[in-house]
């Protein structure tokens, strides 16, 4: 079995044919990067070609954390979107502003109706990510901020 590095992204395996060293994207590896990888399959190119593993980098907390409430937010922002139709609370917006609150804006809700809704819905997802933010902040453990996320009742909000 031959050993070829494909496109500087993957480690290939196969029977060599007898024409592949004229396809220049397959690189040979040479033994000691074959006797590496086998040794090591799960490693990167980076470490295949210097056949060493690399130190383990620590695991940042912090940076897991944004990456989470960065997470949530977009959350927040989908379910907002589910609850609140843009398009009809503009349209509301728009009669309260021509005094007319009580115009029908859609199926039975008046104008004044679907602004109360929308700032209710928004209240309460805005209080649940609050609610999941604090005990992301408060983890110390990449399972304790997976819990918390995990915690979060963003989906099941109703109003």
């Amino acid at each position: 079995m031959y050993y070829y590095l494909y496109l500087n992204r993957e480690v290939v395996a196969c029977e060599a044919p007898k024409d592949i060293k004229k396809f220049k994207q397959y690189v040979p590896l040479t033994p000691e990067q074959k006797a590496f990888y086998l040794a090591n399959p799960g490693a990167t190119i980076q470490e295949v070609l210097a056949a060493k593993l690399q130190e383990q980098r620590a695991f940042d907390i912090e940076a897991y954390k944004e990456q989470r409430l960065s997470e949530l937010k977009q959350l927040d922002l989908l379910r907002r979107q589910d609850l609140c139709a843009d398009y009809v609370q503009g349209d509301a917006l728009l009669n309260i502003a021509n005094g007319t609150p009580d115009t029908i804006i859609t199926g039975n809700k008046t104008a004044a109706q679907v602004i109360e809704h929308d700032a209710a819905v928004n209240m309460a997802v805005k209080a649940e990510r609050h609610r999941v933010r604090d005990l992301i902040l408060e983890a110390e453990t990449k399972e304790a901020v997976d819990a918390a996320f995990a915690s979060n009742e963003i989906n099941t909000i109703e109003v």
